[in-house]
């Protein structure tokens, strides 16, 4: 009877390893960039001694490293860019105003909420960039708010 197949990356060490190999480091360089022993990914990698928390967190922060991937071996081994873009977008939002995470999920909530917002937030970010057309457009919308409000 032959041998199933097991998953190479059904364990957290096979994931370390993998992410280290993707990366394109050795285990020192490894070690250097996390502060770390270059023994502690050596026995990380080999399944002798478990992660510490830590160590998980640096992953996750020096390499973008989805936490849920490296845990349980479930969705993309990084973080995805939109994800990226979306929490620098909160955190952005959060400084600049001063509100807290409910607020900025409210903010959100509307954006997308109205095609024309985040087309009109494209705008913002177009005449920026110097588009007469996109300046245009938005003093149409404030022509149709001004209407609105009178």
């Amino acid at each position: 009877m032959p041998k199933a197949q097991v998953n190479k990356e059904n364990n957290i060490k096979d994931r370390l390893k993998k992410i280290r190999e993707h990366l394109g480091l050795s285990q020192q360089e490894m070690a250097d960039k996390l502060e770390i022993l270059v023994t502690t990914i050596s026995k990380y990698e080999r399944g002798v001694i478990s992660p510490a928390s830590n160590f998980l967190i640096k992953m996750v922060v020096l390499f973008n490293v989805d936490l849920n991937w490296l845990i349980a071996g479930q969705g993309h081994m990084f973080l995805d860019e939109d994800y990226i873009a979306r929490e620098c977008y909160i955190e952005t939002i959060k400084e600049k105003t001063g509100v807290d995470n409910t607020e900025v999920d409210f903010i959100i909530k509307e954006i997308t909420a109205s095609p024309l917002l985040i087309e009109t937030i494209h705008d913002f970010i177009k005449v920026k960039k110097g588009d007469k057309i996109a300046l245009e457009n938005i003093k149409n919308v404030i022509k149709g708010i001004e209407f609105m409000i009178e």
